[in-house]
């Protein structure tokens, strides 16, 4: 019985570390973060549609960066987080409009 009960020891610390790091990441993304994200992804979804892919992620890779970079100049701070979670969402993009079939018109 002692096994058991430290096996459920374990999941139970476990399951709340795995909770506090979700919190974390969440705190660290943040609600900015997730629209960049979502955005660059759609962006890219977007540009399939007329574009090959390579073309599509180039085109919202050097969108995404000129955005950075006007918010940049413009004073507003964390644009590095901003710029990460852009790039990690043209990649998402990238992967669902490949996987997905997205049409295109040409």
């Amino acid at each position: 019985m002692g096994k058991f009960n430290d096996f459920w020891a374990k999941v139970k610390t476990f399951l709340t570390t795995l909770k506090e790091r979700a919190i974390n990441g969440y705190k660290w993304v943040g609600t900015d973060g997730l629209l960049n994200f979502e955005t660059s992804a759609l962006l890219v979804i977007l540009f399939i549609v007329f574009f090959p892919v390579a073309w599509s992620a180039a085109l919202a890779f050097i969108l995404v960066t000129l955005k950075c970079s006007l918010d940049k100049t413009r004073g507003r701070k964390g644009e590095l987080h901003d710029f990460i979670c852009a790039i990690i969402g043209v990649l998402t993009g990238v992967i669902l409009a490949s996987v997905c079939g997205v049409p295109t018109f040409f």
